[in-house]
């Protein structure tokens, strides 16, 4: 018979058995290879061949439906993606370019601030003086007006480089005329007119038409060239504006506003475009003030003549 001892496993046989049982290989992950297309790709992610693992009877490995969803639209709207990046590319681009471009066209320039700092040549210090043959006469002011606050009656006072209350050109009423000799002739870019918080604010003048003398051989024949062009401009002038002076021909410059409701002491104001176009060249300005803002006298603190010197 056979003893109990025979059904006992040897110590060999006992570690065959439980390496065989309890020890068992670890999956080998092979990864695929590499793919090309969108769809492939993603089966890189979710596609994993294991080796040495058992599947159960009709098993598959198989791809969720949203990943192949997502695959195929990967693949058609990759090249819409690049497209709508470059087209978002160059509108960027294009608003930097234009913010430049607004930044260096509207850029402060010495005229555009409170106080003009470029050479003004109507400036008294520059050698600018004062035409009186051009220039309305300045009566004495009354003694109401003196005690509304210090008057200068001489013209000149307002080509003086000093902005102060006390260096103003007054005058009684609401309308004069001012004829200044510049410094040098030049081509003319811009005016200015100014008056100081130290006076009454309605005794700034209100509405001004600026001239230039002709004079020179070549812009007499310029002035002739364009008269249709000046009867334009004569044409859209204040009705109060008027030839300053009728033996000597003169262009008119600009037709200006002057706000006190701007809040600007020295206000600044181009030259009509259709004129500086002439290439015209002026040496004497005529300053005409058509009126002001309600008080019984003006005072006039700056005028400002701007443009290029002729190299002589």
């Amino acid at each position: 018979m056979p003893k109990a001892s025979d059904f006992i496993p040897s110590p060999s046989a006992r570690a065959r058995y439980s390496s065989a049982r309890f020890q068992t290989e670890e999956p080998t992950i092979v990864p695929p290879r590499y793919h090309s297309t969108g769809v492939e790709r993603e089966m890189q992610h979710t596609t994993l061949v294991v080796s040495n693992v058992p599947l159960r009877s009709g098993a598959a490995v198989q791809r969720h439906p949203h990943h192949q969803q997502r695959g195929r639209r990967d693949v058609l709207f990759s090249p819409l993606n690049r497209i709508l990046k470059f087209i978002v590319h160059c509108v960027a681009l294009m608003l930097i370019a234009s913010f430049m471009l607004l930044a260096i066209h509207f850029r402060p320039t010495p005229c555009a601030r409170n106080l003009c700092l470029r050479n003004n040549l109507a400036s008294s210090s520059l050698g600018a003086t004062i035409i009186p043959t051009l220039t309305s006469p300045a009566p004495k002011p009354s003694v109401a007006e003196e005690a509304d606050g210090p008057h200068t009656p001489e013209s000149g006072a307002a080509l003086t480089p000093e902005f102060a209350a006390h260096a103003c050109w007054s005058f009684h009423g609401s309308e004069a005329q001012l004829g200044i000799l510049l410094a040098k002739p030049a081509f003319l870019t811009n005016v200015s007119i100014g008056h100081v918080p130290g006076v009454p604010i309605a005794s700034a003048p209100r509405d001004l038409t600026v001239w230039g003398v002709v004079d020179g051989l070549e812009n007499h024949q310029r002035f002739a060239q364009h008269s249709a062009t000046l009867k334009k401009i004569r044409a859209k002038l204040p009705p109060k504006a008027s030839q300053p002076h009728a033996r000597y021909p003169s262009v008119p410059l600009t037709s200006l506003h002057f706000d006190i409701r701007y809040g600007k002491p020295i206000q600044t104001f181009a030259i009509y475009p259709e004129v500086v176009d002439m290439g015209m060249d002026f040496g004497v300005i005529e300053v005409q003030v058509h009126s002001n803002w309600g008080w019984n006298h003006t005072d006039v603190c700056h005028v400002g003549i701007y443009g290029d010197w002729i190299q002589m």
